[in-house]
């Protein structure tokens, strides 16, 4: 029966939003989810949000 089984997986890299890792658990089958960037460089985040809003706004 060992034999058989496979270890559970891990969601890993470019999880940006709750939806993906939400996602990544019955989708990948995994067990967790590494959010790495998302929560360590709150930084970048503002960057993505800041250039998805402008990318948005209708040009002047």
């Amino acid at each position: 029966m060992i034999g058989s089984t496979r270890p559970p997986g891990r969601g890993n890299g470019r999880v940006h939003i709750t939806e993906q890792a939400a996602e990544a658990l019955p989708r990948l089958g995994a067990r967790t989810v590494v959010v790495g960037t998302a929560v360590t460089h709150p930084a970048g985040i503002a960057r993505w949000f800041t250039a998805a809003l402008e990318d948005a706004l209708p040009p002047d």
